[in-house]
């Protein structure tokens, strides 16, 4: 793949794990926290998959 493109990927997988953690944060302190858990594994997700794209932009 392109060298921008797995760049803008790691990006867009940054910006969506801090907006889930932001959300996780959110659900905890607003609302009634049923779906705080949820919220933060998917942000540890995404920050997973942007450390898979950095790897894989740092191997080319």
């Amino acid at each position: 793949m392109n060298k921008k493109v797995l760049l803008v990927l790691q990006i867009a997988w940054i910006v969506i794990g801090i907006l889930c953690i932001w959300a996780a944060f959110h659900s905890s302190t607003r609302g009634s926290g049923d779906r705080t858990t949820i919220f933060a594994l998917m942000g540890l997700a995404c920050f997973v998959m942007a450390w898979f794209r950095f790897n894989q932009r740092k191997k080319e």
